[in-house]
């Protein structure tokens, strides 16, 4: 929800703070030729991936497998640790949060979903719940790789009848931002999707200028959540939470219920989130 206030701070998103939890690496990064990769890693079909000769030299919830071209071996999410299916992958759901799991060791997603958990005065007025901006990823060194797209989405409720409903504001394009990383153009239904209280966005990466997901790795990517918050003069009352979808048939035929890895919870305006190494 929208109100004037002072703004505050600085941007929590500087490129350098994210190397502080993830590896230089281009593991996980999508590829088209081997000169996209890092000198130890080769591209596994789209994506970079360590090279290896035992399952020793992996990290936890990987096995050292055949690569996708058959000349060598790389680095593969381990069926063993199973708790759902991606894509043809596996995720490692261990432990538990409010959604019965907690995000995965090296997971990969190729779909999250962003839930609000706005109650109270976030819900009052024609903007209830979180004011979404944008959401990018970027990689280890601060770099942006890309910008969401709306796949799916359902709208929350609040007091007043939300005048900010159009998702498809996310439309994998970046946007034009100010200094603050906020937006340069007033606070409105082009320029902001208000989720409702209780709202949820599932979105992908557009990869590569296509329709494709790019695949979003555990400890090596972050996700910059663009809400329209107090670094922007907006309000505090808002909040949201990340989380990872585990199953990309059910989300392409519409069915949200895969959605319940928790990669980040109540946050508030912009704010770069690190998926779990």
């Amino acid at each position: 929800m929208k109100s004037i206030k002072q703004a505050i701070g600085a941007m929590l998103l500087a490129g350098g703070a994210f190397g502080l939890f993830v590896a230089c690496s281009t593991e996980g990064n999508s590829c088209v030729t081997q000169a996209d990769c890092a000198a130890d890693e080769v591209c596994d079909g789209t994506t970079c991936a360590s090279t290896c000769t035992a399952d020793s030299e992996c990290d936890p919830g990987f096995k050292c497998e055949a690569a996708a071209s058959g000349e060598g071996k790389v680095c593969k999410q381990s069926a063993s640790n199973n708790g759902g299916t991606n894509n043809g992958t596996t995720s490692n759901n261990g432990g538990t949060s409010n959604n019965g799991t907690t995000a995965p060791a090296g997971a990969v997603y190729n779909y999250l979903m962003v839930r609000d958990t706005t109650v109270g005065a976030g819900c009052d007025g024609t903007d209830p719940g979180s004011d979404l901006m944008y959401i990018n990823l970027s990689d280890s060194t601060g770099t942006i790789l890309g910008y969401a797209k709306t796949v799916l989405n359902v709208e929350g409720t609040g007091t007043g009848d939300n005048g900010n409903i159009d998702s498809t504001l996310l439309d994998g394009l970046p946007p034009s931002l100010d200094n603050m990383q906020c937006i340069d153009a007033a606070f409105g239904d082009e320029t902001v999707y208000s989720m409702g209280c209780g709202g949820t966005l599932v979105f992908k990466i557009a990869q590569n200028g296509t329709d494709a997901p790019f695949p979003i790795v555990g400890g090596k990517h972050g996700i910059t959540i663009g809400e329209y918050g107090t670094q922007c003069n907006g309000s505090a009352d808002d909040s949201y939470e990340l989380l990872g979808c585990t199953d990309d048939t059910d989300v392409l035929d519409g069915n949200m219920t895969s959605c319940t890895v928790l990669i980040a919870g109540d946050s508030e305006g912009i704010n770069l989130l690190p998926v779990a190494k």
